[in-house]
């Protein structure tokens, strides 16, 4: 009974042991199994903790970036409207240059308009005051030769003299400055031959003055007197290239006389002739 009994207690410290051993076996497999997951669960939370860097990095990054890209549009719209008020204040300096070259032409204009009017008028005067001039002499003269004509009836005979007038210009003129002398049309040609010709008892002009219608010719008329010496006056135009007027010509011919004027220092270029012999 005492081996039994001393048996049985063997047993149970046996049983113990290996219950004890159980017991330590599975808290350390345990305590392993709580290390591991402890790990596992830091891994984890290691993992996540990088993620969320990642992702604070990453917003971090988005809000940089929205930062800049603000930053490049208003730098961008700060450019275009600068570029835009350039243009602007380029356009208003064009445009104000316009305007005031165009005030300046105007101006330029008016006095240029204001001047070639007042010159044209001038000339317009003078040549009405040279006719009217020349009306009264040839009035003068005429009365003089009809009153000498009714004096003196059988004084002297009348001779009548052919005379031409030959002209290289855009206009000319030949006066007669003799009392008891005067210019008639030569019967003996065409009226054609007078065609741009005015013809007084005193003068005889090609065109008008200051034309500037170059031409070239000759017209014949008569030169009526008593045959006494003659003055004349012939004027004349510009020559066809304006080169100093040096070629610009009228001649006077009559009685196997030639008078030539081909002066060029003066607008009308006046030369007098005195005492031309008449012979018929």
């Amino acid at each position: 009974m005492a081996r039994l009994i001393e048996k049985h207690k063997q047993d149970m410290i046996a049983l113990r042991e290996e219950f004890e051993a159980m017991i330590k076996s599975r808290d350390e497999q345990a305590q392993k199994e709580i290390v591991a997951e402890r790990q596992k669960m830091q891994a984890e939370i290691q993992k996540w903790q990088n993620a969320v860097i990642e992702l604070k990095k990453g917003l971090d990054s988005v809000k940089a970036q929205a930062e800049q890209d603000r930053r490049t549009t208003e730098a961008e719209k700060e450019k275009r409207r600068a570029k835009f008020l350039a243009q602007i204040a380029v356009e208003r300096q064009r445009w104000e240059k316009t305007a005031r070259e165009t005030a300046e032409k105007k101006q330029f204009n008016e006095k240029t308009l204001q001047e070639q009017f007042g010159a044209k008028i001038k000339d317009a005067n003078t040549r009405t005051e040279r006719l009217q001039n020349q009306l009264e002499r040839d009035r003068e003269l005429l009365r003089k030769t009809q009153t000498a004509s009714l004096a003196e009836p059988q004084k002297r005979r009348e001779v009548q003299v052919r005379a031409s007038l030959s002209y290289a210009t855009d206009w000319a003129k030949v006066e007669i400055t003799t009392y008891g002398t005067a210019f008639i049309k030569d019967p003996s040609v065409g009226s054609e031959v007078y065609r741009n010709v005015t013809i007084t008892p005193t003068s005889l002009m090609i065109s008008r003055p200051f034309s500037e219608a170059f031409r070239s010719g000759r017209v014949s008329f008569i030169i009526v007197n008593q045959g006494n010496p003659i003055d004349i006056t012939t004027t004349h135009g510009r020559d066809r290239y304006r080169l100093g007027d040096r070629g610009g010509c009228a001649t006077v011919e009559f009685s196997n006389n030639q008078y030539v004027n081909s002066k060029g220092q003066d607008r009308d270029n006046r030369m007098v002739f005195s005492n031309c012999v008449m012979r018929a």
